[in-house]
């Protein structure tokens, strides 16, 4: 089985409620949310990359800028309403 990560099953969540109803009230308002959490992610998975200097599962040159440290659950706080719990990256800087 293969590991995926946080936006990439926020991807296949948006796929599945495409695929299904849009049509109600309900389906837009799930479409926003997942859309908005996929960006976080994305944004979030971004920086620990940055961070790091190298993707998931990658090796990096030389001396370690940090590790990956898995995902915590969160919530994202809108002017709205918390958008739910998403997995959010943390990146460690590496010990010294």
């Amino acid at each position: 089985m293969q590991r995926l990560s946080a936006p990439e099953r926020t991807r296949e969540e948006l796929r599945a409620l495409m695929n299904g109803e849009l049509g109600t009230a309900a389906g837009r308002s799930d479409l926003v949310r997942l859309a908005l959490r996929l960006i976080v992610e994305e944004a979030l998975e971004g920086e620990v990359a940055d961070a790091l200097g190298r993707e998931r599962y990658a090796r990096g040159e030389g001396e370690k800028a940090g590790y990956r440290n898995g995902y915590r659950t969160g919530k994202v706080k809108t002017a709205d309403r918390p958008s739910g719990s998403g997995s959010q990256p943390s990146a460690q800087p590496a010990p010294r």
